[in-house]
């Protein structure tokens, strides 16, 4: 089972939209990784901070760096069990993300893309989880 997973994003307007108004999700705390642990642990030489968000059953960690640019060819995403998930997807596209859908045999997969190019598998809970 994993404990949590992390993602960047470029500013800190862009997480609390996105993890805040549209996912819902909580603000638990933040934290600082120096620069010197910065370079030590990911090989990245700058300072940043750190949010971390739980939604019903996921842990996330945010990390803000102002010079992010996301790869576009990457098979990298996170997967989030959503409660609500018809209320992410109508908030979601008030505020304009994009969204992609993809037919297979007897469901649909649905994946968010945020405004950093991080893309978020979008699967509906089951309260038997």
């Amino acid at each position: 089972m994993i404990s949590h997973a992390a993602v960047t994003v470029s500013s800190l307007e862009n997480l609390q939209e996105f993890f805040e108004q549209v996912m819902q999700f909580q603000f638990l705390y933040k934290y600082g990784i120096d620069r010197k642990a910065a370079q030590e642990i990911f090989g990245i030489s700058i300072p940043t901070e750190v949010y971390v968000y739980r939604s019903d059953q996921d842990w996330i960690e945010v990390f803000i760096n102002r010079d992010y640019q996301h790869s576009p060819q990457s098979f990298n995403h996170i997967c989030f069990r959503i409660t609500d998930l018809p209320g992410v997807v109508l908030r979601g596209e008030d505020k304009g993300y994009k969204f992609t859908r993809y037919r297979k045999q007897d469901h649909t997969i649905l994946f968010i893309i945020d405004k950093d190019g991080n893309y978020y598998e979008l699967k509906k809970a089951n309260n038997s989880e």
